[in-house]
């Protein structure tokens, strides 16, 4: 049961880093076009 608990929570900690990596990549995407302008 232990296992599971663990891979569950790595699960979640890798879900989370995407989606911190998605909103960075965003944001430089959003700078990088309002530099543009």
């Amino acid at each position: 049961m232990e296992m599971v608990m663990v891979q569950v929570m790595a699960q979640r900690a890798l879900a989370e880093a995407m989606e911190m990596m998605a909103n960075v990549m965003a944001q430089d995407a959003a700078s990088r076009t309002a530099e543009r302008e």
